[in-house]
């Protein structure tokens, strides 16, 4: 952090005296105007590199002590100071060691701790933002439900004596009017933030007192700084840091051992504050490897990309807090609140997908028997989708934790998968364990239940290169303790690796890339593969129907693209029956309130460039004459 430190001295004369400001947190004020500071009872304006500083109040030395302490170090000033005249900072030195230590804290604990391990248990909080970013929709018909499902549940909206997401909720039945207009001002980026956190935060106080008076209740808002940060960070991730006092106080305390951010103060300053602190970290975290590293992990599978870093320097924050506070065991503080209707069986997946239950028993019968299965299928089939609801209804329940989906690429090796040597920033090498090496050790522990090992476009890594020796574990008779077999890297006969027999492997293949070579004839032999088509059946209507679609566009969806596909199917030259159109285009993730611009905007972003590749060398003509059929 940058440490000012400042000198002053009276007009006229060579006393010096120090000035009553935490040089490492001067900084904070930058947006402060006119500032105001008593020294030895003399008032003095000041204006710091002839900036201008809004003024917050009237701020004495007892004020400065209490925000900042009594830590301050000197620096020469060339002018005399005296009443409106202004100061010139003449040096600026850095202090970064303590935010380096802070750090180190969080690297040394994930390591110790195990990373996958942390991801698993942390990575809920980018699944909400991601979930948020999609469904969040201040011009949903219904409020209440738009906030259950852009809410998902978990700490961040609900403990065992906080109920923000709940109070939220009751507000949108209640008084929808009045909760979506302070909604849209919270999220109005036209208006300072530190004045919109304090006046929703007034204004949602106001409304649950209404509520109490009227229902004879003793209801809290739960609308703290805590919570509009998280309603904040989630829609503008680029933007703003979720913020918890507790933790981010012990972080500050850490870095300034004289300072913390008292909770009298209002909330829209103790956010700013806050903030102040995450940019400082954000800055270190974001350049260093382990770091992005990490960060990659939790993003990976989502839209959410978590670009500049913020979420990630809440975790930052979240676990060094943890440490810092003597907690041995990371994330058990406040846990992670499951699922209410953890249940799930056969029917819960009918409901959700367009396959016949004849075909869905076929797929979970093949699989159980199989231990190895591949969906394969034209792009948009929902073979990504399906593979998560087999695996959820053959553990009866929707168990993330019993679950790894991963996506092989061109680059992805048997190091990333089993085990390699990878550098450290001491410049060494040193040996660590594949992402599936760490979920067979996971699944070996729990040998009672099963675990499902996801693989998302199978098809396009080196498979051999990939599994290596592992190809002769993946048969379904080869496993267990008694095939052990020494890896790569083991560094004896004596260090074994064998595939527990608990767990599935259920891939995914687009039959319409072809850019990829045919699958290793050794694997294909150790796999099922079932094929899916396009499903634009009575269950695809009704999907449809739910999310605002109306019969006549229903109607035009399933023309077209049926006759679309007749199309590509007879082009056997070209393209045939591998390269159809799925039905998972068209299925919206929230309401859509005009259909036709809805259709329109599907072909054009997403059909029309599919349908350009197709007919790339063989006719173009062909791909332009079938896009002007669709947007008619």
């Amino acid at each position: 952090m940058s440490i000012i430190k400042a000198t002053i001295r009276d007009a006229g004369s060579n006393n010096y005296k120090r000035l009553a400001i935490n040089p490492n947190n001067l900084g904070l004020f930058e947006n402060i105007k006119n500032l105001e500071i008593t020294h030895q009872d003399e008032k003095i304006d000041v204006d710091l590199d002839n900036q201008t500083f809004k003024k917050y109040g009237e701020i004495n030395h007892n004020k400065i002590k209490e925000w900042f302490g009594n830590k301050f170090s000197i620096v020469k000033i060339d002018t005399g100071l005296i009443k409106g005249r202004k100061i010139k900072i003449t040096e600026i030195s850095q202090n970064n060691k303590r935010m380096e230590d802070f750090i180190k804290i969080y690297l040394d604990k994930i390591k110790e701790y195990g990373k996958l391990k942390h991801i698993k248990e942390e990575r809920y909080k980018f699944e909400f933002v991601n979930n948020f970013q999609k469904n969040f929709n201040l011009n949903a018909e219904n409020l209440k439900e738009m906030i259950k499902s852009a809410l998902l549940d978990s700490n961040l909206v609900a403990t065992q004596n906080y109920y923000p997401k709940r109070m939220l909720m009751l507000f949108a039945k209640e008084y929808e009017k009045t909760t979506k207009r302070l909604l849209k001002r919270l999220l109005n980026e036209k208006e300072d933030v530190e004045f919109r956190i304090n006046w929703v935060k007034g204004e949602m106080e106001k409304l649950v007192n209404k509520y109490n008076s009227e229902h004879l209740t003793h209801h809290h808002s739960y609308m703290d700084y805590r919570f509009i940060s998280l309603l904040l960070a989630s829609r503008y991730p680029k933007k703003y840091y979720y913020v918890k006092y507790n933790e981010y106080n012990k972080f500050i305390k850490f870095i300034n051992s004289d300072f913390a951010i008292p909770n009298s103060i209002p909330a829209g300053r103790k956010y700013i504050l806050f903030h102040k602190y995450c940019e400082e970290l954000n800055k270190y975290i974001k350049n260093l490897k382990k770091i992005k590293e990490i960060k990659e992990y939790m993003i990976e599978g989502l839209d959410f990309k978590d670009e500049r870093y913020h979420w990630v320097t809440q975790d930052v924050i979240y676990i060094g807090a943890q440490v810092l506070s003597g907690i041995k065991e990371l994330n058990k503080s406040t846990p992670k609140i499951k699922e209410q209707s953890i249940q799930y069986g056969k029917k819960d997946a009918l409901k959700e997908l367009f396959l016949e239950e004849k075909k869905f028993d076929e797929i979970i019968d093949i699989l159980k028997y199989k231990k190895n299965l591949i969906l394969q299928g034209p792009p948009g089939t929902g073979k990504t989708f399906i593979a998560k609801k087999i695996a959820y209804v053959l553990l009866g329940k929707k168990d993330e934790d019993k679950i790894q989906m991963i996506q092989f690429h061109q680059s992805y090796s048997y190091e990333d998968f089993i085990q390699g040597y990878r550098p450290t920033d001491e410049g060494k090498f040193e040996l660590k364990n594949g992402i599936f090496y760490e979920f067979c050790k996971k699944a070996k522990k729990d040998s009672g239940n099963d675990y499902f090992f996801i693989i998302d476009e199978i098809n396009r890594g080196n498979l051999s290169k990939i599994f290596g020796e592992n190809m002769l574990l993946i048969e379904k008779d080869k496993r267990g303790i008694e095939y052990a077999i020494p890896l790569t890297y083991s560094s004896s006969e004596k260090e074994v690796f064998y595939i527990p027999k608990n767990i599935f492997f259920i891939g995914t293949m687009n039959t319409a890339d072809k850019s990829l070579a045919m699958v290793d004839y050794a694997l294909r032999r150790r796999f099922c593969f079932v094929s899916l088509k396009p499903e634009f059946n009575n269950n695809f209507k009704k999907y449809l129907k739910s999310y605002g679609i109306s019969s006549k566009i229903i109607k035009i969806i399933v023309n077209r693209i049926e006759a679309l596909n007749k199309v590509i199917e007879k082009d056997t030259k070209n393209l045939g029956k591998d390269f159809k159109i799925g039905h998972s285009y068209f299925c919206p993730d929230k309401k859509v309130s005009d259909d036709k611009k809805w259709y329109r905007q599907v072909i054009k972003n997403e059909i029309k460039s599919l349908l350009e590749e197709y007919w790339f060398e063989g006719d173009k003509e062909k791909a332009d004459r079938e896009i002007k059929k669709l947007l008619e």
